[in-house]
């Protein structure tokens, strides 16, 4: 896909970067956010366990308002699961991973056919929706604080390590409650 994408785009101002679910190192080190994302035929590649890690990878590369639109495959053989490292999914797994990181689920295409016309494979499309009430931010100055090269005051510091934290450690976050001063995180 990488090549056809390359030869395609070869007269237009395209960077292609080679990077992979579930921590895209080398796109996030690009430091800029995307209002659209497409992720074709990758997400049955991502493992359970890295699917809360992979969701917020994107959306942390989301503009507020922006989209990741997702190509599920149903219908792989045995062999693929072994031979390809894939793993069964669902829309609904996808739309819980999306609820932490404040995605929505825009729009569901049904089922469509395998454009290789295999006939036990079948695609949906969903489209999920970064909110943009003003916390939609959130994701955009996270990865400003994790990946910006300057480390000029104590408190960018200390905002990168709770991030990080937060990032790694998804049970973390234990609950959230309001207060007079605002919410407070646990």
């Amino acid at each position: 896909m990488l090549k056809v994408g390359q030869s395609t785009t070869q007269n237009q101002k395209v960077q292609w970067i080679q990077d992979s679910l579930p921590t895209l190192d080398k796109t996030t080190r690009l430091e800029i956010s995307f209002n659209l994302i497409l992720v074709s035929a990758v997400w049955m590649h991502v493992s359970p366990s890295q699917g809360i890690q992979a969701m917020r990878k994107l959306a942390n590369l989301l503009k507020p308002g922006g989209k990741i639109i997702i190509f599920l495959k149903f219908g792989m053989t045995q062999q693929e699961h072994q031979r390809r490292q894939m793993y069964d999914v669902s829309v609904e797994e996808v739309e819980h991973l999306a609820q932490n990181p404040r995605l929505m689920s825009k729009l569901e295409v049904p089922n469509t056919t395998d454009q290789l016309g295999r006939d036990d494979v079948y695609w949906q499309t969903l489209v999920l929706h970064m909110l943009d009430d003003g916390t939609g931010a959130f994701p955009f100055i996270s990865h400003l604080a994790i990946n910006d090269r300057k480390s000029a005051t104590h408190k960018l510091a200390l905002l990168r390590v709770l991030l990080r934290i937060a990032d790694g450690h998804a049970g973390a976050l234990l609950r959230r409650e309001p207060s007079a001063n605002g919410d407070r995180v646990i």
